[in-house]
């Protein structure tokens, strides 16, 4: 099965268990944006959720802006994904950065840095599609490995920027 949107050049295929999107977007459909219930088939949808939807959260006691300036950073961002590329699209300044990733998955990434308390909470999103045809059971494993990376890192990020305060007690 596949379906086409002429214009933009993208397409979706979905055959022998496995699923691949055109990685000329940066967030692709999936297959089952393909096909309606009539089964009639329809252009792809750009703004469909991705096969990998990751979204997490971090709270850490540190100013905000020092927060999110350690996050701004491209050696951060090679160290939690060595697998892909990422550009920053959107600096948003202390409220954080939005990027780009190309590599093993294509779409969307972006940590939010929210103020609370004494500290500030790091929202993490990444919204993505395989580059390369997956089988759909192997979607779970690679959004998992993101996010242990991830949290792996922000906890490091954590300890780093925490370092010396009196557990329990608010930053100096």
């Amino acid at each position: 099965m596949q379906a086409c949107d002429e214009d933009r050049g993208e397409h979706v295929r979905e055959g022998k268990g496995f699923i691949t999107a055109c990685p000329s977007s940066a967030i692709s459909a999936t297959a089952r944006d393909v096909q309606q219930r009539d089964g009639h088939r329809r252009p792809c949808d750009t703004a469909a959720v991705p096969l990998i939807d990751v979204i997490d959260e971090t709270f850490v006691v540190a100013p905000p802006a020092v927060v999110a300036a350690e996050l701004r950073s491209p050696a951060l961002w090679r160290r939690l994904f060595p697998d892909l590329e990422c550009a920053a699209y959107d600096d948003r300044g202390d409220e954080g950065v939005r990027l780009t990733v190309t590599g093993a998955l294509v779409g969307t990434n972006e940590f939010w840095v929210e103020p609370w308390g004494d500290g500030a909470i790091v929202h993490y999103y990444l919204r993505a599609d395989p580059a390369r045809p997956v089988k759909p059971r192997r979607l779970v494993g690679i959004g998992e490995r993101h996010r242990g990376r991830l949290k792996a890192g922000l906890n490091e990020l954590k300890d780093r920027l925490e370092a010396g305060r009196v557990l329990g007690m608010p930053r100096d």
